[in-house]
């Protein structure tokens, strides 16, 4: 298959977790964080992190968490990160280097402070993402696989080789993606093929553990080497199999886009399709205005996140008992154990939540180009922000710094 034969639990060799971020080879653009001075309440404790038996510092390490905390990562995030770390057994992206991802209509993410998108090739903006994800899979030493899809070696892995030096590995993998490009088609089905008869051969162990494979398709095309017929019965053998799926938007061209939403309904089982950043905030802004859409949260959706809760942000506003689980997600079910009921007590709700927001920092809002709290129910209504985002999703491309 081509695979580099491993065990998929196989612990690779201890390593400083915060050496990671900062070993692994400089990439040329910075990451929101906020606008502000990170504020010192900010900072993980034992009393905010310890408190329940689900900690992320015993899953993930203190300077990893420190890290993802001056990342704008939530307590509840983080919290997310953890039960991933211990469902994943491994996590594998499929990334699309075909020659369609030179096209000029990405969203590159930079700048410090108050960052900027700014235009790109499909490529580029690909690339930010998945470095990102390179580092994260490093951080929590999280057993992961990148295959490119027109690159014939498969020496792309994170912590699969029992033994491997974790900072070698993120070091190899960033190296390696910066210096591809996109070439040739787009052999979808080919991947397809050999990930899922590597989880076949997995499926007991996998099942025994209580664990699945986190598979993310990031493509821009459709599969240029099997019909839609061949592709979709692919893609339907996944559904007896311990795995979830993301398949991860590269363009906004209507056909591709209208393509992959319709596989949930001829698959049976439920495949998430995510846009990018902005085109994930322009549709959950629509729906509930309330909530800044904060880039942390679409990265851990990228890593295969499930909940209700949060599938539904771009279909429909949230209710108020909705409201409640989502802060959950954000701040930390420990957190909201005491939250009051906000169907019956929607200001002593309002309080709460907002007592919790002032231990995180502002996120930036890529509606409005502003750092805010995550969550501000008093625009639920938001009618200016969803008038924007209406304009943003009909805008043209890309120019300057905003496309609006």
């Amino acid at each position: 298959m081509g695979e580099v034969p491993t065990a998929p639990f196989a612990q690779a060799k201890p390593l400083d977790d915060a050496e990671i971020f900062v070993q692994a080879r400089p990439v040329p653009f910075v990451m929101p964080t906020t606008a502000a001075p990170v504020n010192p309440l900010c900072a993980p404790t034992t009393t905010s992190l310890q408190s329940s038996g689900r900690s992320p510092y015993r899953l993930i390490g203190d300077h990893s968490v420190a890290r993802l905390r001056g990342e704008g990562y939530t307590n509840g995030l983080i919290q997310t990160l953890a039960e991933l770390k211990q469902t994943v057994a491994k996590q594998v992206w499929i990334v699309d280097d075909s020659g369609s991802m030179l096209s000029y209509d990405g969203k590159l993410i930079q700048g410090e402070g108050l960052p900027k998108f700014t235009k790109c090739t499909r490529w580029e903006e690909l690339q930010q993402t998945v470095i990102e994800h390179i580092k994260l899979a490093g951080a929590l030493q999280l057993p992961t696989s990148i295959r490119l899809l027109n690159r014939k070696e498969r020496d792309l892995n994170i912590c699969l080789i029992p033994g491997s030096n974790v900072e070698h590995d993120v070091e190899h993998c960033v190296d390696v993606l910066w210096k591809s490009g996109p070439n040739a088609g787009t052999p979808l089905k080919r991947h397809i093929v050999e990930v899922r008869r590597d989880v076949e051969n997995r499926k007991g162990e996998l099942e025994a553990a209580g664990k699945v494979v986190s598979i993310v398709i990031a493509t821009d095309g459709l599969p240029t080497d099997a019909s839609h017929e061949d592709f979709v019965d692919e893609l339907r053998r996944f559904r007896d199999l311990p795995v979830r799926i993301v398949i991860r938007l590269c363009t906004d061209e209507n056909d591709v886009v209208q393509y992959y939403n319709e596989l949930d309904k001829e698959l049976e089982y439920s495949v998430d399709v995510i846009d990018d950043f902005r085109g994930e905030a322009v549709e959950v802004a629509k729906m509930n205005p309330w909530l800044n859409y904060g880039l942390p949260l679409h990265r851990v959706r990228e890593m295969g996140m499930k909940h209700r809760v949060i599938d539904l942000l771009d279909e429909r506003a949230l209710s108020k008992n909705e409201y409640k689980l989502l802060c959950s997600i954000l701040f930390g079910e420990e957190a909201m154990l005491q939250a009051p009921n906000p169907a019956r007590e929607w200001t002593a709700f309002v309080g709460y939540v907002g007592a919790l927001q002032k231990e995180e920092q502002h996120q930036w809002d890529p509606i409005t180009a502003t750092a805010k709290p995550w969550v501000d129910f008093g625009a639920r209504k938001g009618k200016s922000k969803v008038l924007k985002a209406k304009r943003m999703d009909a805008s043209a491309p890309l120019f300057g710094c905003f496309g609006w």
